[in-house]
């Protein structure tokens, strides 16, 4: 309802936004594929998966930028120099269509699970800047894997990772290039089942082919806990979170329209004791 309304708010006169009535409702169509095949004999799990996802009459904000006093008769307001109005409009159609292939394997030898997926991905998304539109493309092809353990009562292993390469375009002409990688690394061990020594490693990291762009984000936390009184049920915990002092990350990405610059900042390397009680 707020979309379709013919006012504009205009409660910072810098930052316009405004309804359009002649708004209509975008309509989502999907259709999927699979296939599988399931060996008892090597107790692998193996299935091909193919999607297609189609919208129609996307909704999309269409941001108008004023270098001067402007009227604005259908709203009854005038903006000023330096105001820009946005406002939902139907800006066309955005696809995106996936392939995979995905082995899920026991390996009874070491009381282990591998988990891989390789695919392919592909999608276009149209947005619009000062009532010309443009469109967002994605092309990529990745693997994934997880490795999950349970060879012993008293240690765990969890282990995902994920690799990717692509390009980026912007109204089928090249952006960049990137190479994107993520990890999540996280052991756990419990001594004489009281003691637990836990871990655990993130990174997500990105390179491109245009100078300056990417980016690097990685922590550590670390834990020891001891469990105590009948049937365990109080615990006490020492608590270390990013270890590797990397409490700040930088993002910087480019297209033909903009630079954008994104910094995120965590409370940074720190230890603290905590105690935990389970009600039953």
């Amino acid at each position: 309802v707020n979309q379709l309304r013919s006012t504009v708010t205009f409660s910072n006169p810098l930052y316009l936004s405004a309804g359009n009535p002649d708004l209509k409702p975008s309509v989502s169509r999907g259709a999927s594929l699979s296939a599988g095949l399931t060996s008892f004999e090597t107790g692998s799990v193996w299935t091909l998966n193919g999607s297609f996802t189609h919208i129609s009459d996307l909704i999309g904000n269409n941001t108008v930028y004023y270098s001067a006093p402007t009227a604005l008769p259908e709203y009854g307001y005038e903006a000023m120099a330096g105001a820009r109005l946005s406002r939902p409009e139907n800006i066309g159609g955005a696809w995106r269509a996936v392939a995979d292939l995905r082995s899920s394997l026991s390996i009874n030898k070491i009381k282990s699970k591998v988990d891989v997926n390789l695919g392919v991905s592909a999608s276009r998304t149209p947005f619009m800047t000062d009532g010309v539109k443009n469109t967002n493309g994605q092309n990529e092809v990745y693997a994934q894997l997880e490795y999950v353990s349970y060879f012993s009562r008293a240690f765990n292993l969890d282990i995902k990772g994920r690799y990717a390469y692509g390009t980026n375009m912007l109204n089928s002409s090249k952006v960049y290039d990137y190479s994107a990688i993520s990890a999540d690394i996280r052991p756990s061990l419990t001594i004489a089942s009281s003691v637990t020594l836990s871990a655990s490693y993130v990174l997500n990291a990105m390179v491109t082919d245009m100078e300056g762009s990417g980016y690097l984000n990685d922590y550590l936390n670390a834990s020891v806990k001891y469990a105590f009184g009948k049937d365990r049920r109080f615990a006490i915990a020492v608590n270390g979170t990013d270890l590797l002092n990397n409490s700040r990350s930088e993002n910087i990405s480019f297209t033909e329209l903009y630079v954008l610059t994104t910094r995120q900042s965590r409370l940074g390397r720190c230890v603290y004791v905590s105690f935990s009680m389970k009600f039953r």
